[in-house]
């Protein structure tokens, strides 16, 4: 196997779950293979059709879990709108494939993201200081090396771990975000709020600060803001006991949640505004490598094509030209003076 080149995986990843809430319901009928299929198939196949590179990472239990990495900032402007409108989506078809489960089952998702080294697999020659040093780590949980064949790969690390803890904020009618997306997202406004796109989204109005959480091993235990992406604010979104069951969603109803542009101050308190500069660049750097990357396709043996092309040359008489090549393939013998066609 030839050396790996760890800069063809190191990189800034967006993590993505969905899960698949109250789904014990269905455990005790025998029907519940049979949705738990189609909600990880739905998730997929609608991801899929927004953003193709993404690769599903794992299932665990009620939960599917994907992964994508980040070649441009449009990628981070989409993401939060592309989950709010597939969480939509697949839950309608699922009432509709399901009649009872309707307003009962329901989907939560998150949105977090990290910055992420490759780890040399064991038995390579030396890892190196960047290894070394690397705060999250992507690396081959198989015998082959075709990371991008989705369950090929894991990832650890804390901001890895962060996505797990932060899940639990998360609200059916509202996709979670981490604070470092939410940061770049905040600076970025500028560049990708742009008015002529059709699916333009407004940062300040489409993403709120919730709450203040402590996240176990998260910040040195600061409280972690709660930040929730919706396509309206409006209170009539919610259930009409919502908010005695959630204090998040009572933040919500009674407007006690804070604008995303407090995050700057967040950032900067906690002295990671350098690290999230870092991570800019780096989403800056991917994308002038994809632009200079020359794209190749493994077509298999199998699936290879021949194509093969046919003149028919006529004059003004509406005579055809015939020609046939030589056996030694060094010219053609042309026939001539042949009827008209019909």
């Amino acid at each position: 196997m030839k050396d790996l080149d760890n800069s063809e995986y190191n990189g800034v990843y967006l993590f993505f779950s969905f899960d698949l809430v109250n789904s014990t319901i269905f455990k005790s009928s025998n029907i519940w293979q049979e949705v738990f299929k189609r909600f990880y198939e739905l998730i997929e196949t609608m991801l899929k059709k927004e953003f193709k590179e993404i690769r599903l990472w794992k299932y665990i239990g009620d939960e599917v879990l994907l992964f994508l990495k980040v070649t441009n900032f449009d990628q981070l402007y989409k993401c939060a709108p592309v989950c709010s409108k597939v969480v939509r989506e697949v839950i309608q078809q699922l009432y509709k494939d399901y009649p009872d489960s309707k307003k009962i089952i329901f989907i939560k998702s998150t949105i977090w993201m990290a910055d992420v080294t490759f780890q040399n697999p064991k038995g390579s020659t030396g890892v190196s200081p960047i290894e070394e040093r690397a705060k999250n780590i992507v690396f081959f949980v198989g015998n082959s090396p075709s990371w991008m064949d989705g369950l090929q790969v894991d990832f650890l690390g804390p901001d890895i771990d962060l996505g797990f803890r932060l899940s639990k904020f998360a609200q059916k009618s509202k996709v979670l975000i981490s604070a470092n997306l939410a940061y770049i997202l905040n600076r970025k406004k500028g560049d990708i709020e742009s008015y002529e796109r059709e699916d333009r989204i407004v940062i300040d109005d489409s993403y709120k600060i919730i709450s203040y959480e402590i996240l176990k091993g998260i910040w040195n235990n600061r409280r972690y803001p709660i930040i929730w992406y919706g396509d309206s604010w409006s209170k009539e979104e919610y259930d009409y006991d919502e908010h005695i069951e959630s204090p998040l969603v009572m933040n919500v109803v009674y407007n006690k949640h804070q604008d995303i542009n407090k995050i700057g101050k967040i950032i900067s308190d906690l002295n990671k505004t350098k690290e999230l500069e870092d991570i800019m660049q780096a989403i800056e750097c991917s994308k002038a490598e994809e632009r200079n990357r020359e794209v190749t396709y493994n077509v298999p043996e199998e699936r290879l094509a021949e194509i093969h092309c046919a003149v028919v040359c006529l004059d003004k008489q509406n005579r055809v030209l015939l020609a046939r090549r030589s056996k030694k393939r060094n010219g053609w013998l042309i026939y001539g003076n042949l009827a008209a066609a019909s």
